[in-house]
């Protein structure tokens, strides 16, 4: 495919530690597309905190609490609630796990076919299983959540399109610690703009699944490309 030179904007250079003691890289050029890392243990709100942009136009939780597995990973998928009545025009995002030493991570999809609703419905658990993907085509991509992300506010001139009669969903990897795990209902606050801003803000996803990093090479380079 071709070759894109992209423009990034929030990427941090620096290495943050988790609430695991693991670390998250944020690692970019100046001016690329990505979250900023600036959590710490002792600023990081807690599931009551307020939110860091202040409060949103939407705040959307799961309907129901969830409970994963004491012992194997989980990919849940939650459809929250209202579809958009018209289009929305999403400037900032953010999320606050409940159960926040369970959630590994988490990615916002925008359904317009009504996939996601019928998965849900026919699933006894709340929400749906879904591992590696939401199981229906993503009309939009809102963000992404993990530990050490701050919230994601695009560039001024920038929004995320929701269509009509979208719906937000959210796909949500629990990761157990100690066979222990506790009820989640995670939380996504969406900041709006009355109209649409004047370049229009899309995912693109270059991946690479295949690699291996050989011992002891410290500087080793993936890469990845978009088709």
């Amino acid at each position: 495919g071709p070759i894109v030179d992209l423009d990034f904007v929030n990427i941090s250079d620096t290495t943050v530690p988790d609430r695991s003691g693991q670390a998250n890289d944020g690692v970019g050029r100046k001016g690329a597309v990505g979250f900023e890392t600036s959590w710490s243990p002792s600023t990081a709100p807690d599931s009551e905190g307020c939110w860091e942009l202040g409060e949103p136009e939407l705040s959307l939780k799961l309907e129901e609490p969830f409970t994963p597995s004491t012992h194997d990973d989980s990919f849940q998928c939650f459809v929250l609630p209202g579809a958009s009545p018209a289009p929305r025009y999403v400037r900032a995002i953010d999320f606050r796990p409940q159960a926040r030493s369970l959630v590994h991570h988490i990615l916002a999809y925008v359904d317009t076919s009504g996939r996601a609703e019928e998965l849900d419905a026919a699933d006894p658990l709340p929400g749906y299983s879904c591992f590696g993907g939401p199981k229906f085509p993503p009309a939009a991509i809102l963000g992404a959540w993990f530990p050490g992300a701050s919230p994601l506010v695009l560039p001024e001139d920038t929004s995320i399109v929701v269509p009509e009669n979208g719906r937000i969903v959210l796909q949500v990897h629990y990761h157990p610690h100690h066979g222990r795990s506790s009820a989640d209902r995670t939380e996504m606050a969406v900041y709006l703009d009355s109209a649409a801003r004047a370049t229009a803000f899309e995912y693109l996803l270059a991946e690479n699944r295949s690699f291996t990093i050989p011992a002891g090479n410290p500087a080793f380079r993936v890469r990845a490309r978009y088709d």
